[in-house]
Parts: C-alpha cells; structure tokens; sequence
C-alpha cells in the first residue's frame, strides 16, 4: 500500500518527465508535423507497453469507459494543437491548465472530495501563478493577442482532459485491471482516436529524419509512458483534485528546462509564478 507521501512524490515524478517533455517536443516540431508527432509518439508508447501485459487476451476485454478516455484525451490533444493555430502560447498554456478548476468540480460532485478553504486557495494561487508564468510580464497584454476561436479550442481542450482525469480516476479502481493495462488500454484507444485526424489534416511523415525518428521514439517511451503510469499510480491513491493540483509542477520544470538547455531567459515575475504555483500545491495537498 503507497503511502500518501509515496504518491505525492510519484506525481511530482511523472511532472518532471512531462515538463521535460516540452524542449524535445518544441526540438521534434521542426521535423514532425504536429498531429502526426502526436500521434506515432502515443503508437509508440502503446506497442512498447503491449509486450509487457501479462494476459494479452485479457486486455482486449477492458473497459468501456477506456474508449472515453481515449476520446477525451485525443480531443484534448487535437484542440489544443489546432487553437494554437489561432491563439498565443502563453494563453494556450493558461486556458490549457484552468483544467484544475474543472476538476476540482467534477470531483466533488461525482467523488464527493470536499471543497475546503484550502481548495479555493489553492485554485486562486494557482491560476494566478500560471498567468504570472505565461505571461512573462505582459500583463493583461497577453489576453488581447489571438482570437475567440483559438482561445475558445484550448479551453475545451482543458475542460476534455478535466474529464479524461475524473474518468480515470473512476476506472482505476476497477480491481480486476491493473494500472499498466489501463494505462495501455487508454493510449490505445487514443491512438484510434487520433489516427482518423491526422490522416485527414497532415500528409504522412514518409520521409522522417533520423533525427525525427529518435524523437519520437525517445518521446513515445521516455516522455509518454513513464509518466502516463507513474501519473496514473499516483491518481488511483490520491484524490483527482490533489493529483491535477500536483501535475501542474510540470509548468514549473517546464520552464526550468527550458532555461537550462533552450536558453530562455527566466524573468522575475516568472519565478513569483513558480513561488505562488508551489504554494497552491502546498495548499492543496495540507488535508
């Protein structure tokens, strides 16, 4: 049985391995078309953790609310790719994580989690971090740049994932599935999902460099299951919302990749986001 410190520290663990996602991902796009990136790099991971499921026949009778989580997750993905076409980054990145709010009222209507003073704090600390983080000392600036569409896209693109992580959360406690399998069966049926689309939307990447397929392999295996099972371990143990208040450590280790092997320059303000984001994690995790 994990302890409640275990669990916390295993979250943080798969945040770090998101975080440190975002260079080689940014590094890949100049090689891979972005649906198809995300595509290949979720087929990958699912073949790799296919060979180690224990009862193959098994698998194939999960679920169905595992093709819901591949909806959601693909959804996710899909929007948030096509609202950065018509969005900044920096409120792609904001509307994106508002996901925690959505969370934290699924789950206390559907789990019945208590929504403490803690909670609220929590939510306040960590939307006003992450707007401190994106928004590099813009200001309200930020907010006038893009359009309704993109910022609309990755709205629902948060909202989806908030409903892929409180279906999760609910599947999870299956006990005749273990964490691996659900998280195989999940990355598969992302992959149907998400295959139909970027057929329609890209050209296939017949003529991927080297350097294209090492990503994606190193992005598929490192950056893809590790922390999806790691994460997963983490929300079966905990409370949905103390897991989505923890995952978004990745902004921080984001940013601190970021800096050390892109270069980018960190700012004052950006550090007072990371300080208040830690905070609202603290917060959240006190009960």
């Amino acid at each position: 049985m994990h302890t409640k410190r275990h669990l916390v520290l295993t979250a943080l663990f798969a945040a770090i391995f998101w975080g440190g996602s975002f260079p080689i991902v940014k590094f890949g796009l100049y090689y891979l078309k972005p649906l198809w990136f995300a595509d290949l790099r979720m087929s990958i991971a699912f073949l790799f953790m296919f060979i180690f499921v224990k009862n193959k026949k098994a698998f194939w009778k999960f679920p169905k609310e595992i093709w819901w989580l591949g909806l959601f997750n693909a959804a996710g993905y899909f929007l948030q790719f096509v609202g950065m076409e018509y969005t900044t980054a920096a409120k792609a990145s904001f509307f994106v994580n508002i996901n925690v709010v959505f969370v934290v009222i699924l789950a206390h209507f559907l789990f019945q989690e208590k929504l403490q003073w803690e909670k609220y704090l929590a939510v306040f600390l960590s939307l006003l971090g992450i707007y401190f983080l994106v928004s590099k000392g813009q200001g309200i600036q930020i907010f006038k740049e893009g359009s309704a569409l993109g910022d609309a896209l990755v709205l629902l693109a948060g909202i989806s994932w908030a409903f892929f992580i409180i279906i999760n959360k609910k599947v999870l406690a299956y006990p005749a599935f273990s964490v691996f399998d659900i998280v195989t069966a999940f990355v598969f049926t992302t992959v149907l999902f998400m295959t139909p689309v970027a057929v329609i939307f890209e050209p296939f990447p017949v003529h991927a460099s080297a350097t294209g397929i090492g990503i994606l392999l190193t992005t598929g295996i490192v950056f893809t299951l590790i922390p999806f099972y790691f994460w997963s371990v983490s929300l079966k143990g905990l409370t949905a919302t103390l897991t989505s208040f923890l995952t978004l450590s990745e902004i921080l280790f984001a940013v601190a990749f970021s800096f050390i092997f892109l270069g980018e320059t960190l700012q004052p303000i950006e550090i007072g986001g990371g300080v208040l984001l830690l905070i609202a994690i603290f917060a959240a995790s006190v009960r």
